[in-house]
């Protein structure tokens, strides 16, 4: 019997050999552009120096040839690469979404380091890879039952345990990898995966980690598979210890993962954030935003606020005491107040010393979240505003702002760009970046664009003990 492994490689492989849809090419360039953006706009975080002085114990940073860290001037192996750019993609929770969940966080740090490994990929092979890497976790991500359902069932974080799969096709293209090899790297992904919601107990920075080991594992799984290393041909479907028994149980639908393979690239359900929230809040800031701006942020006319929600919402974002960024940033009490007190949702919410003001407390604790199993299983929060005179404002937004059904605009995604690139200290190179981007497909290598992700501050930094930031 085929593999289901085998038949996904042979689509892919052969879907990868013909000319893509140009919206395809273009919706992975605008990810590409959003991906860079938040990862180098979160070099300065503590995720990113935390990451960098345990590679530095682990004497995996030097200035020796190796691979691009993201606005950095040294360099590693292709899978510390992979962690490192990985982890900064997720690190401010402003990567992209709608994938498996955040693709972008694993395929494109897992293809930067496989293009550092054959430097002769073009950029529309770079992007082709790319494409396939997200339709292959997205589809993984279905066929282990959907995103709640996957959630709930054990509590697996999908972006790191469907994505590896992804990550894996996309370096495997990249490095070009027979079918032999494609499906052993997609073996070794699929059975060494992993990733929890356990951070949802308190906080811990080990969500902003799992896309980067995600990434890491795809690129070793394609170099071990390169190296001729089996892996498991039946790793999805094997009875004992393939991913669908493992990771969907009761909950798997096979069929999913070859089911109208490339009729519509499921990257194209791919959408870019405009919040630095669990996208799960974000059809509820919508709501809170237009609140705001009905009463020109002036609170005192509400009597009360309830927001009906699904219960795996509900299960992951009840939180209404916050006592740090990853918790506030999946708390919808909080996100939902800061919404209707700001008249936005700014990062500056979430970093440095994390504080909660009595003012905004008294907000958040005047929202009371309900869980309401009669609500559909994708539906989004219903918001129900009481007013002292009487008036109800009630409201749910089925798509919230960036979802592939009401996009950013390309001004709107450069804007967020430009703005994480500042952060990120490299903003005089913005423009230059976004330009590469744009022509990726057109480029004969990645060699320019690299050269721009890297940091101009060559100095002694390294020598110190440590590597120098843009």
């Amino acid at each position: 019997m085929v593999s289901l492994s085998r038949q996904l490689v042979r689509e892919v492989r052969s879907f990868h050999t013909c000319a893509l849809k140009s919206e395809a090419i273009e919706k992975a360039k605008d990810l590409f552009l959003d991906t860079l953006g938040v990862s180098l706009a979160a070099t300065h975080t503590p995720e990113a120096q935390k990451m960098r002085s345990a590679l530095e114990v682990e004497g995996a940073l030097h200035r020796q040839s190796g691979a691009l860290l993201l606005g950095l001037d040294g360099v590693t192996t292709a899978a510390d690469a992979a962690l490192y750019n990985g982890t900064l993609a997720h690190a401010l929770e402003l990567d992209d979404f709608g994938g498996a969940d955040h693709s972008g966080a694993v395929v494109f740090p897992a293809a930067l380091a496989a293009a550092g490994l054959n430097t002769t990929v073009t950029g529309i092979e770079f992007l082709t890879a790319s494409v396939a890497g997200y339709e292959v976790a997205r589809r993984a991500l279905e066929a282990a039952g959907a995103y709640r359902e996957h959630n709930a069932n054990g509590g697996w974080h999908s972006t790191a345990t469907c994505g590896a799969a992804g990550a894996a096709m996309a370096a495997g293209l990249i490095l070009e990898l027979t079918e032999d090899q494609l499906v052993s790297a997609l073996g070794f992904a699929l059975t060494m995966t992993g990733g929890t919601w356990a951070f949802n107990t308190d906080g811990a920075m080990s969500k902003r980690l799992h896309p980067g080991w995600a990434a890491s594992l795809g690129v070793k799984a394609a170099l071990w598979a390169q190296a001729d290393i089996s892996g498991p041909e039946y790793a999805f479907e094997a009875e004992w210890g393939g991913f669908f028994n493992t990771y969907a149980k009761g909950g798997a639908a096979p069929e999913q993962l070859l089911d109208d393979v490339w009729g519509w690239p499921r990257i194209l359900r791919s959408g870019v954030k405009p919040y630095p929230c669990c996208r799960d809040n974000h059809s509820v800031v919508d709501v809170m935003l237009e609140l705001h701006q009905k009463l020109n942020g002036d609170l005192t006319p509400i009597k009360a606020i309830e927001i009906r929600c699904i219960p795996e919402m509900y299960k992951m974002l009840a939180n209404a005491a916050p006592k740090n960024m990853v918790e506030a940033q999946l708390s919808m009490p909080f996100c939902a107040a800061v919404a209707l007190v700001d008249g936005k949702v700014s990062l500056q919410r979430f970093l440095g010393d994390f504080q909660i003001s009595g003012a905004l407390q008294e907000v958040i604790d005047s929202i009371k979240l309900r869980s309401d199993a009669t609500l559909g299983d994708d539906a989004e929060p219903v918001v129900r505003a009481a007013f002292v005179d009487g008036a109800v404002f009630e409201k749910s937004v089925p798509f919230a702002k960036g979802d592939h059904k009401n996009p950013l605009s390309y001004d709107e995604l450069y804007a967020k760009f430009e703005t994480m690139c500042e952060m990120g200290r490299m903003g005089n190179r913005s423009s230059l970046i976004a330009a590469e981007v744009r022509e990726l497909d057109q480029a004969s290598s990645l060699a320019a664009l690299m050269a721009l992700l890297r940091s101009e501050t060559v100095g002694t930094a390294l020598d110190r003990g440590g590597l120098a930031c843009a």
